[in-house]
């Protein structure tokens, strides 16, 4: 177990971090997928419509704080969002709206790319206002094809045809552990196989769903803060 774990992907080699992060030293580029900022928790705490505007709020300001760490720590010159930056339904004039408005002012100078994710289609003018940079399906940036749901596209196209290996989120991969066994819940898990990397949800109340994990695939799931990896049968 570890707090980061590097693993070679094509060409390169990228830090898979307990904080549900990916770095490529490589490119100084640092990837998060499925942050879903304003999504109301469902089942770390109770809410009720008084309080769950001041739950979402810091909700976001924790996640905030996470990011903000990463990017002090390495100092990356661009920050790729693998899709559904925002959740759905999130008001334009909400204080989670504003905190990431602030948030953004503060870290004008890093490049936000924004692959665009189901959740994220209604928001165009914020994007635009946060100056990021969206890319409406998919990239190549090599040996990767940028995405938002990395197994869709691997259903329209293989890794060899379009020549690149997909790395996105959306699926929000969980798998049981003795650690989540206890409290009867799945851990979060970054997913790897041979054409595609799966990011876990960023996101602090992403209802996660469960990996069948196939013959050369891995897992590196999280728990305590702590990376462990397992491999398929």
């Amino acid at each position: 177990m570890s707090a980061a774990v590097t693993v070679a992907i094509d060409r390169t080699q990228v830090t898979l971090r307990a904080d549900r992060l990916v770095w490529w030293p490589e490119q100084q580029t640092l990837f998060v997928s499925d942050t879903h900022f304003g999504k109301t928790p469902s089942a770390s705490q109770p809410v009720t419509d008084k309080n769950s505007d001041l739950v979402v709020a810091d909700s976001t300001r924790a996640m905030l704080a996470v990011l903000t760490r990463a990017i002090e720590q390495l100092q990356p010159r661009r920050l790729i969002v693998l899709g559904d930056w925002l959740h759905a339904g999130v008001r334009a004039s909400s204080d989670c709206v504003s905190q990431l408005s602030q948030w953004r002012q503060r870290h004008m100078p890093l490049a936000i790319w924004l692959v665009m994710g189901n959740h994220d289609q209604r928001y165009l003018k914020l994007f635009a206002q946060w100056a990021f940079e969206v890319i409406p399906q998919s990239r190549i940036l090599e040996p990767f094809i940028l995405c938002h749901d990395p197994l869709a596209s691997l259903a329209v196209g293989g890794a060899a045809a379009s020549g690149g290996v997909r790395i996105g989120g959306h699926v929000h991969p969980g798998v049981s552990t003795p650690a989540s066994k206890a409290g009867n819940r799945l851990s979060p898990c970054f997913w790897q196989g041979s054409e595609f990397l799966v990011l876990p949800a960023f996101g602090s109340d992403t209802r996660l769903a469960q990996v069948r994990l196939a013959p050369n695939q891995i897992v590196h799931w999280i728990a305590d803060g702590q990376l462990t990896t397992s491999f398929g049968a």
